[in-house]
């Protein structure tokens, strides 16, 4: 699973990123690789190469979510949204509309509180019973085992039909 953080953005941060990371984790089970992605951290073709290979994708509404665009069909994601109503409409439907144009299951957990322009707070509960929900729904690929790393270099399961791109072709 791939957990989206926004730590280096100014808006949007999910402010309880440490809780809701526990919570996908908990969620998957013992055994699941669970990998946060700072955007600053990844060159464009290392991004690439942990969305295309990611069976879970979580991350609070922002411009990450558009590598949702090189997910595996199958592939799962899951959008944080904000409930505030000032600056950007929420919810907006480009991101679904993205994922399930492409075979991607799309889930959405509203954050507890937070806005466009403001820092976020996810609801962890809703999440984890989204996650636990989507993992047993369908036969897609589901998060496998392995160690519980964090971090540019740590491999996520490898989704079948995307060896190109974790050959960098």
């Amino acid at each position: 699973a791939l957990v989206v953080s926004r730590e280096d953005a100014r808006s949007r941060r999910v402010l309880n990123h440490g809780a809701l990371v526990a919570a996908v984790r908990g969620a998957l089970g013992p055994g699941a690789a669970v990998v946060t992605f700072v955007g600053r951290a990844y060159s464009l073709a290392g991004t690439l190469r942990l969305f295309a290979t990611a069976d879970l994708i979580v991350a609070p509404h922002g411009a990450a979510c558009a590598f949702w665009a090189v997910a595996a069909p199958g592939a799962r994601a899951l959008e944080i949204g904000y409930p505030r109503e000032q600056g950007m409409w929420f919810p907006a439907a480009f991101f679904q509309l993205l994922t399930v144009s492409i075979g991607v299951e799309y889930h959405l957990s509203m954050a507890v509180v937070g806005g466009y322009t403001t820092s976020m707070v996810a609801n962890t509960s809703d999440v984890a019973a989204v996650v636990r929900q989507m993992r047993w729904s369908s036969p897609g690929p589901r998060p496998s085992g392995g160690s519980a790393d964090s971090g540019p270099g740590s491999r996520l399961p490898i989704v079948r039909n995307r060896e190109a791109w974790r050959q960098g072709r």
